[in-house]
């Protein structure tokens, strides 16, 4: 049996913190990942990931919430049955049953594609309660049907159909009847957004959006946007509440390395009055790291109703500096 030292450091750290919350995701964790405890090297080989270590810190400015998200397939096995796996796992926690129509959609568009990781699970724990969400891979050959699907949820067809774009993940929260729908797109520039924003009546945030993305990036952006590669997603809700819009990169294109990445998210916290501590924590001993291989992995900019934008981001975590 071998329990991650760096997994076991971030829960330690997150219970000063998150308090039982942080206890109730170590359980979970260790029931979650039992495959990989008990594999020689179980905690390689994901495309969670860019170190391959699987499980992420998540971060949300937007609620105090511990977050992570994790790969429970060992490497090798054959993602077809992830779906079907992530599911079992989550029934036999008790946890909310993702909703039967997504879930079938899911399957459809997976059906006889070539896939490369089926499904991540992701755990939000907050004043003794958990959440969870599920990330269903979305096969490129499938994009077509992808998009027809997202419209109908959606309400409205995608915008920018002259642009390369497909989507790459479905997400899943049964806890808060939230489908989320993530999209690769190539090219895009800032005009962009108005259109995507516009999709859900969000046009009106598009120069605040712009505005937080150049000061991350301490460079006024017009219509050229930092780094060659952006995604973004619409969180749609069954009960009716406001869609949330979320521009991704990966944080090295936006940051840089690790070093530069944490420094910068932390004066990003201070201007904005985010509680950062935890991750401030977490990531000391990524300070001075500047090496090609990152734990940070994606940052988002989340647009949602009239709410002060939120930030979202990622890392894998480190252990202690030696």
């Amino acid at each position: 049996m071998a329990w991650s030292p760096a997994l076991e450091r971030a829960l330690q750290i997150a219970r000063h913190f998150h308090g039982n919350d942080a206890e109730q995701a170590r359980t979970r964790l260790l029931r979650q990942l039992d495959d990989r405890v008990h594999a020689t090297d179980g905690f390689t080989g994901s495309l969670l990931t860019m170190s391959g270590f699987p499980v992420e810190i998540a971060f949300s400015t937007a609620d105090n919430a511990l977050r992570y998200t994790f790969d429970p397939a060992l490497p090798g096995s054959d993602p077809r049955g992830r779906v079907d796996a992530a599911l079992g796992q989550l029934a036999a926690l008790g946890a909310t049953p993702a909703p039967a129509p997504i879930v079938d959609a899911v399957r459809r568009l997976q059906a006889g594609h070539p896939l490369r990781f089926g499904a991540y699970v992701g755990g939000r724990h907050r004043a003794g309660l958990c959440r969870t969400k599920l990330y269903f891979e979305v096969p490129k050959d499938a994009a077509a049907d992808a998009d027809a699907f997202a419209a109908e949820v959606i309400g409205r067809p995608k915008s920018l159909p002259d642009k390369h774009q497909h989507i790459e993940l479905i997400g899943v929260d049964p806890d808060s009847q939230r489908t989320e729908f993530y999209s690769r797109i190539e090219g895009m520039i800032a005009p962009d957004l108005v259109a995507l924003l516009a999709r859900v009546n969000l046009v009106s945030r598009y120069r605040e959006l712009v505005e937080l993305l150049s000061e991350c990036c301490v460079v006024p952006i017009w219509r050229e946007l930092p780094g060659d590669l952006y995604g973004f997603s619409y969180s749609v809700c069954a009960r009716g509440e406001p869609t949330a819009f979320t521009l991704y990169t990966h944080a090295r294109a936006l940051f840089g390395g690790d070093g530069r990445a944490r420094a910068r998210i932390l004066e990003l916290g201070r201007r904005h009055g985010w509680d950062l501590r935890f991750y401030a924590q977490l990531t000391e001993p990524l300070a001075a790291l500047d090496d090609p291989t990152t734990h940070h992995t994606m940052f988002g900019i989340t647009v949602y109703g009239d709410a002060e934008l939120g930030a979202t981001f990622g890392v894998a975590p480190p252990l202690e500096s030696a």
